[in-house]
Formats: structure tokens, sequence, C-alpha cells
């Protein structure tokens, strides 16, 4: 669901199974915790604009994960004034009671069923027109589906929906799938070619200036969420030693609660953080760091960090940003000369 009250209520009536992202915004980290868990998911967002644009967020993000997940729609609520207005779970339960709250769970669609009937209820089917284009965006859906016999199952119930044979759906699902391979293929090419593009956060507004400082910096939170005992009593870097803000920032943030005693860990940071910055932050904890030989790696991390900052008092530039700007201008001089 999406926040506290939801969860209170729901295992005030018994669902005690009840989690909340805290907002619309599921992250890879939240979804890493409840694997540990469960491999069944049921989405339970409100049932306005905005929520149904979360679960389908959501969706995407769960698409071809271990999660066998359904979505529960909750139904409109008319007042007293006979205006339908949206509903939560809080609000069902206290509306419906558990019981009915219950036999909508055991209702639910799962996710490719919920995304069908999204795109389904945005065409009037009974328009020629309108078939077409629904048969166009419903085959990009299901071309995103990684399980083969799911997409036979799925384009057979579209084809039905929008009034052409099950053959004519199949055939314009491959050839957006494999569009889409086509595609893919391409950037992955790109960024085999453009090393350092893949070491960039992906929000712009995060860009690193300096990548082989930013690289051992991401290795000093690493070793500083997993074993803050392998670090001094004293900091050994100052948040100015960073050439990322956002990381020098999430540095001093995780060192002021070791100094209080406090358990350095990632959730403490969310509310000092953009959601764009937590999902980074989150992304480069999860990447492999061993500590095995953690005091010799922060040893390494702390003196490219202190050499990188030294460079740019001097004014010197980054080697890799530089490498990089170099081979861009020279595919700019090749597509010239062609």
């Amino acid at each position: 669901c999406e926040g506290n009250l939801d969860i209170v209520t729901l295992h005030q009536a018994g669902f005690d199974n009840a989690v909340a992202s805290m907002g619309t915004a599921l992250t890879p980290e939240q979804i890493r915790l409840l694997s540990r868990f469960t491999k069944e998911l049921i989405l339970c967002y409100d049932n306005d604009n905005a929520g149904k644009i979360a679960t389908e967020r959501a969706l995407q993000l769960l698409n071809g994960s271990e999660f066998s997940v359904k979505v529960l729609q909750l139904p409109r609520r008319r007042t007293e004034d006979g205006e339908l207005v949206k509903q939560d779970a809080d609000d069902f339960i206290k509306n419906q009671g558990p019981a009915a709250f219950e036999r909508l769970l055991n209702g639910s669609e799962n996710g490719v069923e919920f995304r069908m009937a999204q795109i389904a209820g945005k065409y009037d089917l009974s328009s020629d027109e309108q078939r077409v284009a629904y048969s166009e965006e419903i085959s990009g859906l299901l071309a995103s589906l990684p399980n083969e016999v799911e997409r036979e199952i799925y384009a057979a119930r579209a084809a039905e929906t929008a009034r052409i044979t099950p053959e004519a759906m199949k055939i314009e699902v491959d050839r957006v799938r494999k569009q889409r391979v086509r595609r893919e293929n391409r950037v992955e090419l790109r960024k085999n070619l453009n090393p350092a593009s893949q070491l960039q956060p992906k929000e712009r507004s995060l860009r690193y200036e300096n990548l082989r400082s930013a690289r051992a910096e991401e290795g000093v939170l690493r070793l500083l969420l997993l074993d803050d005992g392998l670090f001094p009593a004293e900091p050994p870097l100052m948040e100015a030693d960073f050439s990322s803000p956002l990381l020098g920032r999430v540095f001093t943030l995780l060192w002021k609660a070791r100094v209080e005693g406090r358990t350095a860990v990632l959730p403490s940071l969310a509310a000092e953080l953009t959601a764009e910055e937590m999902n980074h932050i989150t992304a480069l904890c999860q990447r492999p760091e061993s500590v095995r030989n953690g005091k010799h790696a922060l040893s390494d991390y702390i003196r490219v960090i202190q050499e990188e900052a030294a460079k740019r008092a001097g004014g010197e530039p980054d080697p890799l940003l530089a490498a990089a700007e170099k081979y861009k201008d020279k595919k700019g001089e090749n597509r010239n000369v062609k």
C-alpha cells in the first residue's frame, strides 16, 4: 500500500502481511528487502490517477523479476452527495469492512491483466481506427513479456478484445518484439563503445564531474555502510574532499550517525534526500564490495579521493572525462569524413 494509515488499518483488520512504500515511489531497495520474505506481491495503491500511474511504474520495475505480482483495484466510493471519490485501503475497510476487502483481495488481477485493462479502457473498441490503435499499444506491452507462453496466452486475449485473429495479433507482437531487441542491442553497443557513460548516474542532475574520484567516493560509502569498524575514530575525509556534492553530503550524514552512536543505514537517509538521490545511493550501494580486504580498499579509495581533490585545487582535468570527450570528438570527425 501507499501510506502508514493503510497499514495500521489493515493490521487491525487482521491483514498482518501488509507493508507500505510510504508514497507511490516503490524503489529497487524496497523490492530487494521484500524478496527476503516473500515471492508474492499484491499492489494496492490508491484508485486515483496518481495511484494508477504508480502501479504501472511498479509493474515495470517488477517486470521479469522473481515475484508473482497481482493488483488489487479498489472501487471508487460514492459520497452522500452522490459524488464518486477515491479510496485507499484505510477508507475501504472503514466503510466496507474486512470481509469486503478480503473478497477484493481474493479476486485481484495479475499485473499483466491490470495493464491490459488499463490500455483497453483508453479506446473505443467499436471504432475500427481505435481498434488498430489499441492493437498497436497492447502489442508493445505484450512484446515486453519475457515468457513466450505468457505472450501467446495474453496475445489471444488481446486479439479477442480487438476482434482480430490471434494469428494477426501474434504477428504484430513478434514484430514489435524484434524491433525492441534491435533497439536494445544498439543501445548496448553504444554503451560498450563508451564505457565512461556507464559509470555516470542516470539522472543528469547527479552526473559526476570527476569519474575517478566519484568511483572511489562510492567505495567509501559502501564500506562505511558495510562495516564502519574499518574507519578510524576521526573522519578520514572531509565533505569538501568529495568531487560529488551528493556523495559528500551522504558521507557527512552517515558519519554523523556513527558519531551519535547510531548505526549507519540507508533508510536513515530518506528524510534528507530526494527520491532520485535516494534511488542513486541505493543502486550504488548494491554493487559488490568485499570487506575481507576492507582496510586496504579503504586506504586506496582515500588516496584516490585526496589525489583528485589536489588536482582540482590545481585546475587539472579528470582524465576519464577527458578521454570520453576525446572519443566523442573523434567520432564526430569520422562522421564528417563520411
